[in-house]
């Protein structure tokens, strides 16, 4: 099998050689999706310099560093919530997201906004799991002033100024319950009315319960 040349690149990701040897050779200015594109077609056929591009891609692409504090670094769970962070962000094929990961242990709310705001103080936005506090909900303000967006992993934060929350809508989930234990509520109460209005005697249960046993009797009765 013949190696990809740089024309069946070009053929592949829908571009002209020159662009594709723009992009190796790394000395002119190409939109980064163009260079995405490129670099896609690339692994797609096996192209050579693929490694070549990617590089070219994480040069071009836009850089973030993003912050995300955890709790207790000696829980099984948060570790597995830091290594799939990282793993999501190196994933990124749009922009370089470089991640770091920071693990609170003592949950007071003081430390973790003081672990909060050195976060946000060397990245460009943070996300946090903690618990709703005024003390936290300040800290989110102040990194808000600061324009470092404060985003909240699983439990919702009452500051205005969060950017977003990543996890279960509990008015949702309140109201989902609400209607279930109301529906089942007229259930019962149409049951019990029914049973009000239409007592049933000793035989009569019987009869619901064991119908068959009944009809047996009945037709030995019969005879």
């Amino acid at each position: 099998m013949r190696r990809p040349t740089i024309a069946d690149l070009a053929k592949e990701a829908g571009v002209s050689t020159s662009t594709v040897n723009r992009i190796l050779a790394g000395t002119a200015s190409v939109k980064g999706t163009t260079v995405q594109l490129v670099q896609s077609a690339a692994e797609r056929i096996g192209f050579y310099g693929a490694g070549a591009i990617e590089d070219r891609l994480r040069k071009s692409a836009p850089k973030y560093r993003l912050g995300f504090l955890l709790q207790q670094s000696n829980r099984e769970l948060y570790q597995l919530f830091g290594k799939k962070i990282v793993e999501a962000c190196h994933a990124r094929r749009d922009e370089v997201v470089d991640p770091v990961i920071d693990f609170v242990d003592l949950l007071t709310p003081e430390n973790i906004a003081g672990r909060l705001k050195a976060l946000g103080a060397d990245c460009d936005a943070v996300a946090v799991i903690a618990a709703d506090h005024p003390v936290i909900a300040q800290a989110i303000r102040e990194l808000h002033d600061k324009s470092k967006p404060v985003t909240a992993y699983i439990t919702d934060q009452s500051a205005r100024e969060r950017a977003a929350y990543v996890g279960a809508d509990n008015w949702k989930n309140g109201a989902n319950g609400g209607m279930a234990y109301r529906a089942h509520d007229a259930q019962a109460r149409t049951y019990r009315c029914i049973h009000r209005q239409s007592p049933l005697s000793m035989s009569g249960r019987l009869r619901c319960k064991f119908p068959l046993l009944h009809s047996r009797t009945r037709a030995a009765s019969d005879h």
